[in-house]
């Protein structure tokens, strides 16, 4: 019995050989791309939050100079030095700075303390303690803006080299599905053209010769009409020697018959 072979699981290969690239190009594409929206977004979130820190305690530094005149410093300045002092902590806590962190808790400090006495003399006592925390947020304020460019002009050139990976592979996609294609096309034409003729050959009895290699086969179609062929064949000669068979038997029957008929006209003569 032939052993019947498939053409289905060789082009559901070939289309898996070509589909899987894709559709892993299209998720690494996918991925990189979530991952540096990301990562700019957060860094512009954190620029922005340090804008905000370096605003409010800038207001309240602005209430500072006035507190020269006024001897006293005024509520809408103790606010913004709360408030600076909440966002430099949740600042901190998201961009995993110890030194954030550290300096508000000590605005909160000098907070308490200057709630209780708001006076010159005690905005004097924390003057370089001040200063030293707004030369920090003004650090640190440059280096998230100088983080937030290079995120920017890294996700750009992520994005260029992205669309130029994208290119190279979909040339190369595209050669190996023209490849699989004309190799499908070829699989399929010459083999049935070899089809096709064998059997025009074996209708009008010529001989036939079938070499046919098993990766061009298309489901042992070939296979199938040599071994046919051969049966036939194997019929005609069973029947040749039948028929010679037969000849040779009319033939005995004939030469007997011829020298009974000798037989009988000696007979006939002797009597």
């Amino acid at each position: 019995m032939l052993r019947v072979t498939s053409i289905r699981n060789t082009i559901i290969l070939q289309f898996a050989v070509i589909l899987v690239p894709i559709i892993a190009l299209l998720a690494y594409q996918t991925v990189s791309e979530a991952k540096r929206a990301y990562d700019v977004k957060f860094r512009v979130q954190l620029h922005d939050k340090a804008v905000k820190v370096s605003d409010q305690y800038t207001l309240f530094m602005n209430g500072v100079v006035d507190a020269v005149d006024t001897r006293r410093l005024g509520a809408s300045a103790l606010t913004a030095l709360r408030d600076s002092a909440r966002e430099a902590a949740l600042l901190g806590g998201e961009a995993h700075s110890e030194k954030l962190s550290t300096a508000s808790i000590e605005l909160k400090k000098i907070a308490e303390v200057l709630t209780s006495d708001p006076s010159i003399n005690q905005l004097e006592v924390f003057r370089t303690r001040l200063a030293d925390v707004r030369s920090l947020i003004a650090t640190t304020q440059e280096t998230f803006a100088d983080d937030l460019d290079q995120a920017i002009l890294k996700s750009i050139d992520g994005s260029q080299q992205n669309r130029k990976i994208v290119a190279i592979a979909t040339l190369a996609l595209l050669g190996l599905t023209l490849w699989f294609i004309h190799q499908m096309i070829s699989g399929l034409t010459q083999p049935l053209a070899i089809a096709v003729e064998a059997a025009n050959s074996i209708a009008e009895g010529r001989a036939v010769n079938i070499e046919a290699a098993p990766k061009t086969d298309i489901d042992n179609l070939l296979g199938s009409l040599k071994k046919m062929h051969e049966s036939l064949q194997r019929s005609e000669q069973k029947s040749a020697g039948y028929r010679q068979g037969l000849e040779r038997k009319v033939k005995q029957l004939a030469d007997s018959q011829a020298s009974l008929a000798e037989v009988q006209s000696m007979a006939s003569s002797g009597n």
